[in-house]
């Protein structure tokens, strides 16, 4: 269930937990535990498809329906061996690895560029094709995609704003290995959406 990973990598809590700080025994942990999630899919359809009416930020509310779901005996295993006691850690350590991604992201993309004069461009652009005539289907669906925009580029400032210092450095240190287990995972799961979506802003 790929889905779960999407929604735990991608989905910025509003509160990060405190947590023992990022390594590389603590990633593997809950990729581990991500990965044989997706397996025991086959086990549980109807509780796996039922996971499809999460949105993008119901991480909460998902975490809360898988563990009063049936399938949580096994995947309470599945954490135990991993010496994980909850998805909510699971979902924090997948947090403050983004949040560290986002933090390199944000300080590349700032100096490239501010995100100020991004939005104003983008403006800029649904004003000119309105004076053009555009067709009102087109200006709405390109004013939806700004709005998403800066939607995204406020998660993604409370995504850096939670992780601490020593979680950058981490994330910072240990780059390479970290964009090579993410293309790790999305190779085995069959796509690449996870290492494309860091690699592509």
């Amino acid at each position: 269930m790929k889905y779960l990973l999407t929604i735990l990598f991608f989905s910025f809590p509003a509160l990060c937990l405190s947590a023992q700080p990022l390594s590389k025994s603590l990633v593997e942990s809950a990729y581990s535990v991500s990965g044989q999630i997706d397996g025991i899919e086959s086990k549980y359809p109807d509780v796996f498809s039922e996971m499809e009416r999460f949105g993008e930020f119901e991480q909460e509310k998902m975490i809360k329906y898988l563990e009063s779901s049936r399938a949580y005996p096994e995947i309470k295993k599945i954490l135990n061996s991993a010496n994980l006691t909850s998805m909510h850690e699971v979902q924090n350590i997948m947090t403050r690895i983004v949040g560290g991604l986002n933090s390199m992201q944000e300080s590349q993309v700032s100096a490239e560029e501010p995100l100020g004069n991004m939005v104003s461009s983008l403006e800029a652009n649904i004003e000119s094709m309105r004076q053009q005539g555009a067709p009102s289907e087109v200006i709405r669906s390109m004013e939806g995609d700004l709005k998403e925009f800066q939607a995204h580029q406020s998660q993604i400032k409370i995504s850096v704003s939670q992780v601490t210092d020593e979680d950058k450095k981490f994330v910072r240190e240990n780059f390479d290995w970290l964009m090579a287990k993410i293309s790790d995972f999305d190779e085995e799961m069959g796509g690449d959406e996870y290492a494309d979506e860091f690699m592509e802003r």
